[in-house]
């Protein structure tokens, strides 16, 4: 869990828990302009690919649908 909650809106609230780090890299990607998010969410993906063996997703608040998540974002 995180110290601080990532301020989320009303409808974000529904698929993202704020109490999670993937709220904080939810609301980064948000940030970015188009072409960086693409970028964001390629390297995100092989870095996951590369550990995806140690990482425990429920632990880190990643929901099962989290990439098309980060790719609709606005």
């Amino acid at each position: 869990m995180i110290t601080f909650k990532p301020r989320l809106f009303k409808k974000e609230k529904e698929q993202v828990d704020n109490r999670y780090i993937f709220a904080a890299i939810y609301i980064m990607q948000r940030l970015l302009i188009n072409m960086e998010k693409t970028r964001f969410v390629t390297d995100l993906e092989a870095l996951i690919l590369e550990y995806e063996d140690s990482i425990e997703f429920s632990h880190i608040g990643f929901p099962p649908n989290w990439s098309e998540l980060l790719k609709n974002s606005k």
